[in-house]
């Protein structure tokens, strides 16, 4: 089945969720081209990470889903940190505080590589293969959140 046959047959829901994913990715890409890393993350997290309350919003499993969907059709924006950064922004528009990391770790042959990946308390949103073999750098929060009215 082709894709556009796939979008066409997916809720609307969806459908919104991966156009939000689609502008949230070009977005991401153009303001990293553009704007310090620094400034766009803010400030690292000082001490220890605030633990996310449980469960998780179930807004966070669509939003992984859309960002990795949107993912595997733009080729671009297969770049971990534009991927948790759109999937980071998604969140707090509907009042989620995520927490985004940035580590680093060797690739099979030996070479430093590094990566960044979203997640909300225990639950990893982007980059899922991070925790295992990468080394945290840099813990970046979000602050409170009054929560919006988006959906």
């Amino acid at each position: 089945m082709s894709r556009i046959v796939k979008f066409v047959r997916l809720p609307w829901r969806k459908k919104l969720l991966a156009f939000e994913a689609v502008w949230g990715l070009l977005r991401a890409k153009i303001l990293l081209a553009l704007v310090p890393v620094r400034k766009l993350l803010g400030e690292p997290l000082a001490g220890a990470e605030v633990p996310a309350p449980d469960p998780a919003p179930a807004i966070l499993a669509e939003i992984s889903w859309a960002v990795n969907a949107v993912s595997k059709v733009l080729r671009f924006s297969n770049i971990c940190l534009v991927q948790a950064l759109a999937a980071r922004r998604m969140a707090r528009r509907r009042g989620v505080a995520t927490t985004l990391f940035l580590g680093v770790g060797r690739d099979d042959a030996g070479r430093l590589v590094f990566h960044a990946w979203l997640r909300y308390g225990d639950r990893v949103v982007t980059g899922g293969r991070a925790e295992r073999s990468f080394r945290t750098l840099e813990v970046f929060r979000d602050g409170p959140i009054v929560p919006s009215t988006h959906p």
